[in-house]
């Protein structure tokens, strides 16, 4: 699609709010520069990471004037892409996408197809396993900013460990061994339109990311009934837990589960789920 382009209104850039806030400054001169306050890690879930990419689109009624447009955060806490964009004209309004993390895709994709890590114990896995998606439409041109609203469309699951009878946090810390979430689905469809975020695929296992005696996954929307939920090795034994619990977009779900010393082995109590309606993003400005 031809664009034509206007040396007096440049797309001036997109802030993405929610889950990580970043302008990204598109200038009238040069390449496209970030400006951004130092990144946190967005295991922290409040803001991008270095290396982070995004797809961005820009659409008129008559096509894409951004398509997938790349945009990657560097070292020096800058986004950069490979080139920049004017607005059609003085008064047509456009509709903003976005989302993470980035993925080769054919020319006008509306839909995206994303699968979470299934070994999310690495900081990079959990990182990526992030899917965020973000609108701003009918948006005047303008000189000034365009802001994108992103949310989290995955879940997260949190399972803290409590040391119980026989047990202090370093001694029960050492004694854990492998850990493993059981028959979750993985993958999940994106309609880049509509930010509708439908589960697909098959159940596979997933292994969480740990920050001592706390384990982490992030996971497509889903229902777990009266299953399997995890299985850890303590002191050498495989002990599981059954749970039920809903998955949501942007919701994480908290679980406490007691670990007591005993003479037969090891005995797991459970503790009771806790909801977090709470946004766990954030706004940076």
């Amino acid at each position: 699609m031809k664009i034509t382009t206007l040396p007096s209104l440049l797309i001036a850039g997109i802030l993405l709010l929610g889950a990580s806030c970043q302008p990204i400054s598109i200038h009238r001169a040069g390449p496209p520069e970030v400006k951004l306050s130092a990144a946190v890690s967005k295991v922290e879930d409040n803001s991008f990471e270095k290396g982070d990419q995004i797809g961005v689109y820009m659409e008129y009624p008559e096509g894409y004037a951004l398509d997938n447009q790349q945009y990657t955060l560097t070292s020096g806490n800058t986004w950069a892409t490979s080139s920049q964009k004017w607005w059609k004209d003085e008064t047509t309004p456009a509709n903003f996408y976005c989302y993470h993390p980035y993925k080769t895709l054919g020319r006008d994709a509306e839909t995206i197809e994303f699968s979470i890590a299934q070994d999310q114990s690495t900081h990079s896995a959990f990182s990526q396993s992030d899917v965020l998606w973000g609108c701003n439409l009918q948006v005047k041109p303008t000189e000034s900013t365009v802001e994108l609203i992103t949310r989290h469309l995955n879940g997260q699951i949190i399972i803290e460990l409590i040391p119980g009878t026989g047990y202090d946090a370093a001694s029960l810390s050492k004694a854990i061994g492998q850990y493993r979430l059981n028959s979750l689905l993985c993958d999940a469809v994106l309609n880049l339109k509509s930010g509708e975020y439908r589960t697909t695929g098959t159940p596979c296992d997933i292994v969480p990311y740990r920050e001592g005696l706390t384990l982490r996954a992030l996971l497509p929307p889903q229902s777990i009934s009266n299953a399997l939920l995890m299985t850890i090795t303590v002191d050498g034994l495989d002990r599981t837990l059954t749970a039920s619990v809903e998955i949501e977009s942007n919701i994480k779900k908290k679980c406490r589960v007691t670990i007591n010393k005993v003479s037969e082995g090891i005995n797991v109590g459970i503790g009771g789920w806790e909801e977090s309606e709470e946004d766990f993003g954030g706004t940076l400005k």
